[in-house]
């Protein structure tokens, strides 16, 4: 097994006061991090036709299919190697058809040796079909991670004996 662990969290949160209510959407992952260029030219389209390459990494959002029209995106990432944490913004309200991420200011890791990406969204999604969603996902996710360590277990004993 890797040594590199890694933790996936994903967190709803349902402001009711607002009008209309706003579900607020945060996905982490503390594993071996994640590269800066793939975020920097991630460009945002209602059609979904720009985010390919950013979603065959995995990410979340592609696989729910949820609908980023009025919401805002905002990346946290940095690397192992990286001196600094780095912040994206984008706004999908904009009426551009095409945006990118904005660029903000980047934290210092002060000497910290750590890695992680945070993907948050803000949305007017209907959080019960969200959470359904992300349910039915996480259902494959785990499969998926199951088989992978059988399999890798399986070869590991077998060389054994």
């Amino acid at each position: 097994m890797s040594e590199d662990l890694c933790r996936l969290s994903v967190v709803l949160k349902h402001s009711p006061v607002s009008d209309p209510p706003i579900l607020g959407i945060s996905i982490s992952d503390t594993g071996v991090g994640s590269c800066l260029e793939e975020f920097k030219d991630l460009r945002y389209s209602r059609d979904w036709a720009s985010f390919e390459k950013w979603a065959s990494r995995g990410v979340l959002f592609h696989d729910l299919k949820v609908k980023l029209m009025d919401g805002e995106l905002s990346v946290t990432t940095t690397s192992i190697c990286d001196r600094e944490i780095h912040h994206y913004h984008l706004n999908l309200r904009e009426s551009v058809p095409t945006n990118m991420l904005t660029e903000l200011p980047s934290k210092p890791k002060n000497g910290a040796k750590f890695s992680g990406t945070e993907i948050s969204l803000s949305t007017f999604e209907c959080m019960d079909d969200l959470l359904a969603e992300i349910t039915h996902f996480f259902r494959k996710v785990g499969c998926s991670i199951i088989l992978t360590l059988l399999s890798n277990n399986a070869g590991e004993l077998s060389k054994a004996g």
